[in-house]
């Protein structure tokens, strides 16, 4: 296969995110160089899941395939690689730029019910997203993402009144980087229309229905957030979606 045609992968460890790619690849960050970036692969290569993954991606680049298959050590296969500029290796921000700061460090307090409710929903400049545009975030529309953050403080806020929610707390290698982005340190001020009269919220498919939350009577529409990207599950196709919020009618 050449080079040209494979996609970047996208590694993780330690909660930081980087992205190898070949030389023909335009990374979204500068590439790290000399003993940086030959630190941070072997870092990565530790964890079993990266080993495997890298192995696979080497034996498809052309330069480097049949080097990859008669070596046991996938190391300095890639470190090569890396000195000679057949491949580069990039750190990836953990969030884009935006008007929201993400805090990565320091005291950061899960709102499970954010993560058990929304953990499926992505702020995607796209409608039909690569795995790689849902799961980078540099990749992620800032607007969308700010909306996005200001329905999770939203949910978090309607749990404190409504206990019929989803709550979950686990995360895996794959996810845990995700974990600040439903972290209560970093939601954002509530909007007006959040008040304490408002005491359920739905995951739609369409950004003003339904008007009426369902399984109640008497409530309606205040405020609707989105669109966003939906894995599926629930009452939501895989697809767009849209948080809608609800309050007792006047």
């Amino acid at each position: 296969m050449n080079g040209t045609m494979l996609r970047p992968a996208v590694l993780y460890v330690r909660g930081k995110m980087f992205v190898l790619g070949t030389r023909h690849d335009d990374l979204p960050a500068a590439p790290l160089e000399g003993p940086a970036a030959e630190a941070t692969v072997a870092k990565l290569l530790g964890d079993p899941v990266n080993y495997t993954y890298v192995r696979s991606f080497l034996s498809a680049v052309t330069e480097i395939g049949a080097q990859s298959a008669r070596d046991k050590d996938v190391l300095p296969v890639l470190v090569r690689a890396l000195q000679r500029g057949t491949l580069k290796i990039a750190e990836l921000p953990i969030h884009p730029t935006t008007s929201l700061e993400i805090k990565k460090t320091g005291k950061l307090t899960l709102s499970e019910v954010s993560w058990g409710e929304t953990a499926g929903i992505y702020p995607t400049k796209t409608s039909k997203p690569t795995e790689q545009e849902k799961y980078n975030p540099a990749q992620w529309d800032d607007a969308k993402l700010l909306s996005l953050m200001k329905a999770r403080a939203a949910i978090h806020d309607v749990a404190k009144r409504n206990s019929q929610v989803r709550k979950n707390s686990n995360f895996s290698k794959f996810t845990n980087f995700l974990k600040p982005y439903h972290c209560i340190e970093n939601f954002p001020p509530l909007d007006p229309e959040i008040t304490q009269d408002v005491k359920w919220f739905y995951i739609s498919s369409k950004e003003k229905e339904p008007s009426v939350h369902p399984g109640t009577s008497g409530t309606e529409l205040v405020k609707s957030y989105g669109e966003f990207y939906c894995n599926g599950g629930g009452d939501v196709k895989k697809g767009a979606a849209y948080i809608l919020f609800y309050k007792k009618s006047s």
